[in-house]
């Protein structure tokens, strides 16, 4: 990325597969980037690279009920 200084990303699903590394990789790019998932505490390694981790948990409800 050209300027990624100015760039802030939010990823969600941090704690592992692509959202993880996704995270790691725009962190690489120098971005700020804010990381969100269930689990805070697996995204530590996240944190020591410069994410900002945010608990993330929403009700899990069936589709009909939220109408």
């Amino acid at each position: 990325m050209a300027d990624g200084k100015s760039k802030v990303a939010l990823i969600t699903g941090a704690s592992s597969g692509m959202g993880k590394e996704m995270a790691k990789s725009l962190l690489k790019d120098g971005l700020t980037v804010v990381v969100a998932a269930r689990s805070v505490e697996k995204m530590a390694d996240l944190r020591e690279l410069g994410a900002h981790p945010l608990r993330w948990t929403s009700p899990m409800r069936p589709v009909s009920r939220l109408r």
